[in-house]
């Protein structure tokens, strides 16, 4: 009985030392799905940047501000909420979060740029924000 229990802990020894001899080690490669969401989140971020520094046209930093300030406070307030946005969402400072506040201001600001003014007006740059965000 003593024979056959030394023999199986002697050959489960055995068979474990053969199996960490034989293992190849295997390169991780998530350091490319890493370095993808960076670039991803670094031009995201640069293009939320440029709208808020008015290098290019994009999404009405101001919407939101608007029915409590006047029209240049409101574009001061929207240009530093997006841009201080861009700037964490790129520096990867609470990614998820950062990323969550932006998506959620920029889509608010779309909407109610698009949808609560009283004349009529496409909104293509609705659907070009939310195509963004997503």
């Amino acid at each position: 009985m003593w024979g056959a229990f030394a023999l199986r802990v002697i050959l489960a020894a055995s068979l474990r030392e053969a199996y960490r001899t034989m293992v190849v080690p295997i390169k991780n490669e998530r350091w490319l799905d890493h370095t993808g969401l960076n670039l991803i989140r670094i031009v995201i971020g640069s293009y939320f940047m440029a709208i808020s520094l008015g290098l290019i046209t994009g999404v009405d930093q101001s919407a939101l501000f608007r029915p409590w300030l006047d029209a240049q406070t409101a574009q001061l307030a929207g240009t530093g909420v997006l841009f201080s946005l861009s700037m964490i969402c790129m520096s990867g400072v609470f990614r998820r979060m950062a990323a969550l506040t932006l998506a959620l201001f920029v889509l608010c600001s779309s909407a109610v740029g698009s949808f609560l003014s009283f004349e009529p007006q496409p909104i293509s740059s609705f659907w070009r924000d939310l195509a963004l965000v997503c």
